[in-house]
Formats: C-alpha cells, sequence, structure tokens
C-alpha cells in the first residue's frame, strides 16, 4: 500500500486496477483512503475475496443463543440444496454458520466496508427466525443498530416479539395494522431514542 499510496501522490500511475490478495485487519480502511486518492487518477485498488476462507460455524453467537433460548440451546443443522439451479443434491449447513455470515455482512456494512446481500430460502420449521433473531440482538447489543424484519403475517409478528420479550429482548416491538397511531408513534420514537 505504501508503494501504491506514493505512486498515486506523485502521479507516476494512472488508469490503473490492482488487486489485492493478501488482506490485513486494516485493508478497508486503506482501500479506502488509496481509492479517494485515486479517483482523480483513475485508478483503484481492491481486495479480491475468498469467501470459502471464512466459513465460521457461530460458536461466538451461541452465549446469545444459549442466554434467550436456554442453556441447552444449540444450533440446528438443515439440509440446504448444494447447488439448486443444477441438482437437488444437499448439503448439511449449522444456523451458526447462517447466522455467523449475515452478522459478517451486516458488520461489513455498520462498518462502511463492501458487504454483499443474502437471501436464505428454507423450509418451515429450519429455525429462520433465528437468522434475524440473533444477529438483531447481536447488533443492538454491539453497535446499538436497529434490525428491521419484514414480516407479511401480523400474528406471526405479535407472537415472535412476545416470546422475545419473554426471553428478556425488551427492545423488541413491531409495527402493523393491529396497533394504535399513538402507539405505533410511540414505538418509532423508541426505536429513533435506541
Amino acid at each position: 500500500f505504501d508503494l501504491v499510496n506514493h505512486q498515486l501522490q506523485s502521479g507516476q500511475i494512472r488508469d490503473a486496477r490492482y488487486i489485492v490478495t493478501e488482506h490485513s485487519s486494516t485493508l478497508y480502511n486503506e482501500l479506502k483512503i488509496i481509492n479517494r486518492l485515486g479517483e482523480f487518477l483513475k485508478v483503484e485498488v481492491y481486495a479480491e475475496r475468498n469467501e470459502k476462507k471464512h466459513i465460521n460455524d457461530g460458536k461466538e453467537f451461541l452465549p446469545i443463543l444459549k442466554k434467550h433460548w436456554g442453556e441447552q440451546a444449540e444450533f440446528r443443522k438443515n439440509l440446504f440444496y448444494k447447488e439448486p439451479e443444477v441438482s437437488s443434491a444437499t448439503i448439511e449447513i449449522s444456523q451458526g454458520e447462517i447466522i455467523a455470515d449475515i452478522i459478517r455482512q451486516c458488520v461489513r456494512g455498520v462498518e462502511e466496508q463492501e458487504f454483499s446481500d443474502l437471501i436464505v430460502t428454507a423450509p418451515t420449521g429450519a429455525g429462520k427466525s433465528l437468522f434475524f433473531q440473533i444477529p438483531g440482538i447481536y447488533l443492538y447489543q454491539r453497535y446499538q443498530s436497529v434490525t428491521i424484519v419484514i414480516c407479511p403475517l401480523v400474528a406471526l409478528m405479535v407472537d415472535q416479539v412476545k416470546e422475545l420479550h419473554e426471553k428478556g429482548v425488551g427492545y423488541a416491538t413491531f409495527i402493523n395494522s393491529s396497533i394504535t397511531f399513538e402507539e405505533r408513534k410511540e414505538r418509532l420514537e423508541g426505536i429513533k431514542s435506541g
């Protein structure tokens, strides 16, 4: 980075693209600085991403699961299609792996780094609610971030928020057509104030 930075500042390089394959803990901050300088000279530096290196079983999020769902709670493994566009072969993936990936992408967004959108489809009973509940709890505790979940089923919203309150997650709420204008206003103010 020092060499590229020096070459940028001295005007030695123009119209170039660099790919960084060795990642450091400060990589994304360094990339932001260099790319800001490079905007004027049409020079871009980006990191080559190898997502396979980042597989994480989500064990660091088990304390949240155990605190709110009980000491015996564990992440379940579910079958997912390995390559749904070409075959019906399945692969076992832990809820923890999915949660870890969701949180990793959210943290990248919060920290203004490049992040990816995620789409997870799973059958009824696969524990999809945990995919947004645990990340929501984690992000609130760590960053005071708000997680918005879009759900078309009013009854499901009410049930899930009620269950979260029973589990000690008092900051969870819902907004839908079943509440009054005053309740809606109060909840929105609560969201704004953290």
